[in-house]
């Protein structure tokens, strides 16, 4: 929603220095207006993915669920309707956790949350996506270190915990 709004006001801000400006100016403006706008809103959504499902995950640590039940728990407070999402995105992880070198209860969050992200932004359907997340480990890398971050701040860790 905040996108469709973000676009309106950069049409809206087109139309009325169109009045003043010649209108590729104005366009000018209004596209660089979209761009810092879009870019602003995207970060603090992207962070509240990350935090929001690390915070389900230890709330269930906190209240005596085994680790691999909390990483399940995640998932049903992300998609307590879908059972067919949740048991895609765990397959998901499996394949990932039987990675050599991937174990550790952060590195299984970062994992986890990582395929959501992937999975609500519909990455996993766009071949051109596809190529640049999963064969380009610079990008998918910057994600990763994103929630390594949240992680150790909301469990207080240190600077442990590389992707």
């Amino acid at each position: 929603m905040g996108v469709v709004i973000i676009l309106a006001l950069a049409v809206g801000l087109f139309v009325v220095l169109k009045v003043f400006m010649h209108w590729p100016l104005a366009l000018l403006v209004a596209f660089a207006f979209l761009a810092v706008a879009l870019f602003i809103v995207r970060r603090p959504g992207t962070r509240g993915l990350y935090r929001s499902n690390i915070k389900a995950y230890l709330t269930a640590k906190s209240v005596g669920y085994s680790h691999d039940d909390a990483l399940r728990f995640m998932l049903v407070t992300r998609y307590p309707r879908s059972l067919e999402t949740q048991v895609l995105i765990w397959q998901t992880f499996s394949g990932l956790r039987s990675r050599p070198g991937s174990s550790g209860e952060g590195r299984d969050v970062v994992d986890v949350v990582h395929e959501i992200f992937v999975w609500d932004h519909k990455l996993f359907a766009n071949p051109v996506w596809n190529q640049s997340i999963f064969t380009n480990p610079m990008l998918s890398g910057q994600y990763r270190e994103g929630i390594w971050r949240e992680y150790r701040a909301l469990t207080g860790t240190g600077p442990g915990g590389t992707v």
